[in-house]
């Protein structure tokens, strides 16, 4: 499968209690999202190396429950760097509490959700406050590496200053931010744009759970 243009929404049609809209470099386009929760989300794909697409309000499936039609609108869909697909909806903790008021709309929503993920044979996932929160630091790292791969602009000589970083970590296997910044290893003026923008197409990856980012954050090569 594959999506690239969510359907369209009103705003004041989706349950939420914020909005979002958003320029989203790998998808090439302003993405919207109807809560913080759904946004946050996305922050965290949007920086992972291993989504390479996304789309957010995919798709509105129809599937049949205990003899009837049903309808419900995806969250997420994103496809990974090994070629598999994934379906994302994301929930409260609170939603998905027995005997919480939304607990029968969202268990039914989900079940719905799982049956047309299983027949089409694509791995689907809830998330909620304990997988998007899950490092300390993660979202708001995020947020911040985001905003900078949103204005980076790269130069002629950037494909240079990739390799001298690519052998330099292969050498010394890992780095913090500043040993690489006082090694001259990275463009001047622009280090950190730089640096968010090689972990952002899979070059390296930065310890961006477990810290605030900053000269003492660790880098080393993608995969390694």
């Amino acid at each position: 499968m594959y999506f690239d243009k969510p359907i369209k929404m009103p705003r004041g049609s989706h349950y939420g209690s914020s909005y979002w809209e958003v320029y989203s470099r790998k998808m090439g386009r302003k993405a919207c999202f109807f809560s913080n929760l759904e946004y946050h989300n996305f922050l965290t794909l949007e920086m992972d190396p291993n989504v390479v697409q996304l789309c957010e309000q995919p798709i509105e499936i129809e599937i049949m429950v205990d003899g009837k039609n049903e309808k419900s609108i995806l969250d997420i869909w994103l496809k990974n760097s090994d070629g598999t697909e994934a379906i994302q909806e994301v929930k409260s903790v609170e939603s998905m509490k027995e005997g919480s008021k939304d607990y029968l709309r969202t268990k039914a929503q989900i079940n719905k959700q799982k049956l047309w993920c299983e027949e089409n044979g694509i791995e689907y996932a809830v998330r909620s406050e304990k997988e998007i929160y899950a490092g300390e630091y993660l979202v708001d790292n995020c947020s911040y590496m985001a905003s900078k791969v949103r204005r980076c602009t790269l130069t002629e000589g950037i494909g240079a200053y990739k390799q001298v970083l690519i052998g330099y970590l292969e050498s010394c296997k890992r780095a913090d931010i500043g040993m690489l910044i006082e090694s001259g290893r990275l463009p001047l003026g622009s280090e950190m744009d730089f640096l968010c923008f090689m972990h952002f197409e899979g070059t390296i990856r930065m310890d961006i759970s477990n810290r605030p980012l900053d000269i003492r954050t660790e880098v080393a090569l993608f995969g390694r």
